[in-house]
Protein backbone atom coordinates (compact mmCIF):
# COMPACT_ATOMS: atom_id res chain seq x y z
CA UNK A 1 0.00 0.00 0.00
CA UNK A 2 2.63 2.78 0.89
CA UNK A 3 4.28 1.48 -2.77
CA UNK A 4 0.82 2.58 -4.23
CA UNK A 5 -0.06 5.53 -2.42
CA UNK A 6 3.40 7.19 -3.11
CA UNK A 7 3.12 6.11 -7.38
CA UNK A 8 -0.27 7.93 -7.07
CA UNK A 9 1.20 10.91 -5.39
CA UNK A 10 3.95 10.89 -7.71
CA UNK A 11 1.22 10.90 -11.08
CA UNK A 12 -1.44 13.29 -8.87
CA UNK A 13 2.01 15.70 -8.96
CA UNK A 14 3.47 14.89 -12.65
CA UNK A 15 -0.55 15.76 -14.15
CA UNK A 16 -1.25 18.95 -11.96
CA UNK A 17 2.68 20.17 -13.45
CA UNK A 18 1.24 19.87 -17.01
CA UNK A 19 -2.26 20.86 -15.78
CA UNK A 20 -1.39 25.08 -16.57
CA UNK A 21 0.30 24.28 -20.01
CA UNK A 22 -2.54 21.78 -20.91
CA UNK A 23 -5.48 24.61 -20.31
CA UNK A 24 -3.54 26.96 -22.23
CA UNK A 25 -3.40 24.86 -24.99
CA UNK A 26 -7.08 23.68 -24.84
CA UNK A 27 -7.59 27.18 -24.69
CA UNK A 28 -5.59 28.93 -27.74
CA UNK A 29 -7.90 25.85 -29.92
CA UNK A 30 -11.18 26.95 -28.67
CA UNK A 31 -9.71 30.60 -29.95
CA UNK A 32 -8.53 29.18 -32.92
CA UNK A 33 -11.83 27.23 -33.67
CA UNK A 34 -14.39 30.33 -32.59
CA UNK A 35 -12.33 32.63 -35.16
CA UNK A 36 -12.82 30.30 -38.02
CA UNK A 37 -16.42 29.78 -37.19
CA UNK A 38 -17.04 33.61 -37.27
CA UNK A 39 -15.21 34.22 -40.64
CA UNK A 40 -17.26 31.22 -41.89
CA UNK A 41 -20.31 32.68 -40.60
CA UNK A 42 -19.28 35.95 -42.37
CA UNK A 43 -18.81 34.26 -45.32
CA UNK A 44 -22.35 32.64 -45.32
CA UNK A 45 -23.81 35.90 -44.75
CA UNK A 46 -22.14 37.79 -47.73
CA UNK A 47 -23.18 35.09 -50.06
CA UNK A 48 -26.67 34.78 -48.23
CA UNK A 49 -27.13 38.27 -49.21
CA UNK A 50 -25.43 37.85 -52.98
CA UNK A 51 -28.14 34.80 -53.64
CA UNK A 52 -31.73 36.59 -51.56
CA UNK A 53 -30.83 39.56 -53.76
CA UNK A 54 -32.96 39.66 -57.41
CA UNK A 55 -32.47 42.03 -59.48
CA UNK A 56 -36.29 43.55 -60.82
CA UNK A 57 -34.34 46.02 -63.44
CA UNK A 58 -35.91 45.57 -66.67
CA UNK A 59 -38.10 42.65 -65.65
CA UNK A 60 -41.59 44.45 -64.92
CA UNK A 61 -44.29 44.75 -67.09
CA UNK A 62 -44.50 47.38 -69.46
CA UNK A 63 -44.48 51.03 -68.01
CA UNK A 64 -47.09 53.23 -70.01
CA UNK A 65 -47.03 56.45 -67.37
CA UNK A 66 -44.54 58.27 -69.87
CA UNK A 67 -42.02 57.81 -66.40
CA UNK A 68 -39.21 57.88 -69.03
CA UNK A 69 -40.32 61.09 -70.53
CA UNK A 70 -40.11 62.50 -66.99
CA UNK A 71 -36.74 61.65 -66.55
CA UNK A 72 -35.10 63.35 -69.95
CA UNK A 73 -37.25 66.56 -68.56
CA UNK A 74 -35.29 66.28 -65.19
CA UNK A 75 -31.97 64.86 -66.05
CA UNK A 76 -31.32 65.13 -69.67
CA UNK A 77 -32.34 68.60 -70.75
CA UNK A 78 -32.19 70.19 -73.90
CA UNK A 79 -29.99 73.59 -73.41
CA UNK A 80 -28.11 71.71 -70.16
CA UNK A 81 -24.61 73.91 -69.85
CA UNK A 82 -21.47 71.73 -70.32
CA UNK A 83 -18.80 74.06 -67.98
CA UNK A 84 -18.96 75.46 -64.65
CA UNK A 85 -17.76 78.77 -65.94
CA UNK A 86 -20.86 78.65 -68.28
CA UNK A 87 -23.04 81.99 -67.90
CA UNK A 88 -26.13 80.20 -68.76
CA UNK A 89 -26.56 78.22 -65.63
CA UNK A 90 -28.58 81.27 -64.65
CA UNK A 91 -31.45 81.25 -66.69
CA UNK A 92 -30.89 77.42 -67.10
CA UNK A 93 -31.68 76.94 -63.59
CA UNK A 94 -34.38 79.84 -63.11
CA UNK A 95 -36.32 78.66 -66.35
CA UNK A 96 -36.45 74.74 -64.64
CA UNK A 97 -37.51 76.44 -61.54
CA UNK A 98 -35.28 73.34 -59.75
CA UNK A 99 -35.33 75.67 -56.82
CA UNK A 100 -38.25 73.28 -55.04
CA UNK A 101 -35.54 70.74 -54.79
CA UNK A 102 -32.62 70.81 -52.61
CA UNK A 103 -30.42 68.69 -55.09
CA UNK A 104 -30.57 68.43 -58.73
CA UNK A 105 -28.70 66.31 -60.97
CA UNK A 106 -28.16 67.16 -65.20
CA UNK A 107 -27.04 65.06 -67.35
CA UNK A 108 -24.70 66.20 -70.23
CA UNK A 109 -24.39 62.82 -72.75
CA UNK A 110 -26.78 62.09 -75.45
CA UNK A 111 -29.90 60.33 -74.51
CA UNK A 112 -28.67 56.86 -76.46
CA UNK A 113 -25.41 56.70 -73.99
CA UNK A 114 -27.77 56.88 -70.92
CA UNK A 115 -30.64 54.57 -72.30
CA UNK A 116 -27.60 52.17 -72.81
CA UNK A 117 -27.06 51.86 -69.09
CA UNK A 118 -30.15 49.86 -68.79
CA UNK A 119 -28.87 47.51 -71.76
CA UNK A 120 -27.03 44.37 -71.59
CA UNK A 121 -23.85 46.33 -73.12
CA UNK A 122 -24.01 49.43 -71.03
CA UNK A 123 -24.68 48.25 -67.80
CA UNK A 124 -24.99 45.97 -64.88
CA UNK A 125 -27.40 44.95 -62.25
CA UNK A 126 -27.01 46.87 -58.61
CA UNK A 127 -27.98 46.62 -55.27
CA UNK A 128 -28.89 49.83 -53.24
CA UNK A 129 -26.63 50.05 -50.32
CA UNK A 130 -29.03 52.73 -48.58
CA UNK A 131 -31.39 50.51 -46.44
CA UNK A 132 -34.10 53.76 -46.63
CA UNK A 133 -33.66 53.13 -50.49
CA UNK A 134 -34.71 49.35 -51.10
CA UNK A 135 -35.04 49.80 -55.01
CA UNK A 136 -34.29 46.28 -56.68
CA UNK A 137 -34.15 47.44 -60.32
CA UNK A 138 -31.01 49.80 -60.14
CA UNK A 139 -28.54 49.02 -63.17
CA UNK A 140 -24.95 51.01 -62.81
CA UNK A 141 -22.70 51.89 -66.10
CA UNK A 142 -20.04 50.55 -67.07
CA UNK A 143 -18.09 53.73 -67.90
CA UNK A 144 -18.25 57.05 -66.19
CA UNK A 145 -20.03 59.75 -67.36
CA UNK A 146 -19.86 63.48 -66.65
CA UNK A 147 -22.78 65.38 -64.92
CA UNK A 148 -23.57 68.76 -62.65
CA UNK A 149 -24.47 68.30 -59.28
CA UNK A 150 -26.98 71.59 -58.44
CA UNK A 151 -27.36 72.21 -54.42
CA UNK A 152 -29.49 74.55 -52.86
CA UNK A 153 -29.17 76.51 -49.63
CA UNK A 154 -31.78 79.28 -48.58
CA UNK A 155 -32.76 79.14 -52.84
CA UNK A 156 -28.76 79.79 -53.67
CA UNK A 157 -27.53 76.80 -56.29
CA UNK A 158 -24.35 75.25 -55.32
CA UNK A 159 -22.94 73.88 -59.03
CA UNK A 160 -20.66 70.87 -58.97
CA UNK A 161 -19.02 69.30 -61.97
CA UNK A 162 -19.14 65.09 -61.01
CA UNK A 163 -17.50 62.23 -63.53
CA UNK A 164 -18.19 58.29 -62.14
CA UNK A 165 -20.79 55.56 -62.57
CA UNK A 166 -24.39 56.22 -62.93
CA UNK A 167 -26.70 54.76 -61.16
CA UNK A 168 -30.40 54.44 -62.89
CA UNK A 169 -33.64 52.73 -61.86
CA UNK A 170 -34.08 50.79 -65.30
CA UNK A 171 -38.05 49.83 -66.30
CA UNK A 172 -39.29 48.34 -69.40
CA UNK A 173 -41.45 50.14 -71.29
CA UNK A 174 -43.14 48.73 -74.30
CA UNK A 175 -40.45 48.91 -76.81
CA UNK A 176 -37.50 48.75 -74.49
CA UNK A 177 -35.80 48.84 -70.93
CA UNK A 178 -35.29 52.64 -70.16
CA UNK A 179 -33.85 54.82 -66.89
CA UNK A 180 -36.78 56.39 -64.86
CA UNK A 181 -34.54 57.41 -61.56
CA UNK A 182 -31.43 59.16 -60.95
CA UNK A 183 -29.45 57.13 -57.90
CA UNK A 184 -27.19 59.63 -56.45
CA UNK A 185 -24.01 57.83 -54.70
CA UNK A 186 -20.92 59.52 -53.02
CA UNK A 187 -17.62 59.29 -53.87
CA UNK A 188 -16.53 56.00 -53.16
CA UNK A 189 -16.06 53.18 -55.28
CA UNK A 190 -19.66 51.12 -56.03
CA UNK A 191 -19.37 47.32 -57.09
CA UNK A 192 -22.25 45.70 -59.33
CA UNK A 193 -23.10 42.12 -59.01
CA UNK A 194 -21.82 41.38 -62.23
CA UNK A 195 -24.92 40.13 -64.20
CA UNK A 196 -25.66 42.54 -67.37
CA UNK A 197 -28.46 44.70 -67.10
CA UNK A 198 -31.43 44.69 -69.43
CA UNK A 199 -33.90 42.16 -70.72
Amino acid sequence: MPLLSRRLRALSRKHSKKTPYSITRVMAGYQRCISLALVCLLLCHDSLQVEQFKSTACTNEPRKDGADQTFIKTHVRTGTPTTLTDGGWGKFLEKGQEGNHKIHSFLTSTMDEVNAVCSRSGGKQYQSKYPSNPSTNLCISNDDFKFFTVTWVNKVPTIKEETKRLILACDQFVEKCLPTHFEPHGNTPVADNGKECGP
